[in-house]
């Protein structure tokens, strides 16, 4: 009878062929021995890629992208960019395609939820400083903006969240990828589409800071235009005090003036009072001795001529 170890040996050098063909079908397939180093690392990189199926947008569609991306979008969509094509990236297995994939749009989810709180927040700030009614016409513009700016992003958030919500789980998350891929402007413009909720946020942010402080600088204008027209009231009260001071002046030099000449008329006509005086005087000296003489006269002529002789 064989002994155990004969009876073990079939199954043995059985075991020992598969691991030699499974060796060698590894080999054969990765070209080991064929090609040289360079050419093997680029051919394995080919087979863990996945079938490029995009279609490469124009130099001018690239430009204009381009210039969106460093412009208006303040760089944002080059992070969603880079997010996206991490979480695109087949690595050999779908397995680890769909768990990259979920936990991105986990959160983009996340991150749009936070939008629409910061937005929402905004607006309800942005609304209360549009109440003010001495607000001017750039405050009131800046304002405008923002709320517009602030009310667009949460519109897209709200959106956005509820797309990613529903492209989460596979197969769905497949079509999302192709079409992400394949639009006219290719993962670039994807991007852009997905940073639209925190740009439009960061436009509202500017726009409300450019609000607070056209308000900011029209409150400082007016305290410096009444401090202004204060300053002028001073002015023109001071200058006020000055001219009636010159008016009493010119009123107490008048008055002078008109004392000392009432009292030059005063005294000339004094001098003239006496002077007439001294001639009624001299008149009535004059006329008294008139009148004594008359006096003689009419008593010598009623004396009897006798007598006249005897008292002559």
């Amino acid at each position: 009878m064989p002994s155990d170890d004969e009876r073990d040996l079939p199954a043995a050098i059985a075991m020992v062929g598969w691991v030699l063909k499974d060796v060698y079908s590894f080999r054969s397939a990765d070209k080991y021995g064929q090609v040289t180093r360079e050419q093997h690392k680029s051919y394995r990189q080919s087979i863990w890629q996945a079938p490029e199926l995009t279609r490469e947008p124009s130099a001018l569609t690239r430009f204009v992208v381009r210039c969106l991306i460093h412009g208006p979008f303040f760089g944002i969509p080059q992070t969603y960019l880079e997010h996206v094509k991490s979480a695109s990236e087949f690595r050999g297995h779908l397995a680890g395609l769909k768990q990259s994939w979920e936990a991105y749009t986990l959160q983009l989810v996340r991150e749009y939820s936070d939008f629409i709180l910061i937005a929402t927040v905004l607006l309800s700030a942005t609304v209360g400083l549009l109440t003010i009614n001495d607000i001017g016409e750039a405050c009131r513009v800046a304002a405008m903006l923002s709320a517009f700016a602030a009310l667009g992003s949460m519109t897209i958030g709200v959106f956005f969240v509820w797309r990613h919500q529903r492209n989460t789980r596979m197969p769905s998350s497949f079509s999302y990828l192709h079409n992400a891929r394949n639009n006219a402007l290719g993962l670039s413009g994807h991007a852009l589409l997905l940073s639209l909720p925190p740009v439009l946020l960061v436009w509202s942010i500017v726009g409300f800071t450019a609000a607070t402080l056209a308000y900011a600088m029209q409150d400082a204008a007016r305290a410096s235009t009444w401090r202004t027209a204060g300053d002028d009231n001073a002015d023109y009260a001071k200058d006020g005090d000055d001219d009636t001071d010159d008016d009493t002046d010119d009123d107490d030099d008048n008055d002078t003036d008109d004392d000392d000449d009432n009292d030059t008329d005063d005294d000339d006509d004094d001098d003239d009072d006496d002077d007439n005086n001294d001639n009624d005087d001299n008149d009535n000296d004059d006329n008294a001795d008139d009148d004594n003489a008359d006096d003689d006269n009419s008593h010598s002529a009623h004396v009897p001529y006798s007598r006249r002789v005897h008292e002559s």
